[in-house]
């Protein structure tokens, strides 16, 4: 196990910045329509996911841990 203790550190940032690239590009997608025909109408539901997803993932891929940031992330949902 000590042998792979070595990449803990490497492999959790490679994670965090991955899924946060992931989450703001689908959000990217939502707002801007990138790579697809669709684009949420402005003050919808669908738009205000969008750029929360685009911007919890843009925080998650530049490490800024603030404690806002999960709060953030919950939205607009239920």
């Amino acid at each position: 196990m000590k042998l792979l203790s070595q990449f803990s550190d490497p492999a959790y940032a490679l994670l965090r910045i991955v899924a946060g690239f992931m989450f703001s590009f689908h959000g990217a997608q939502k707002i801007f329509g990138i790579l697809s025909d669709y684009q949420a109408p402005v003050g919808s539901q669908m738009w205000f996911g969008g750029l929360i997803e685009l911007i919890g993932g843009t925080f998650s891929w530049w490490d800024l841990r603030r404690a806002g940031r999960p709060f953030f992330q919950a939205g607009p949902w239920p």
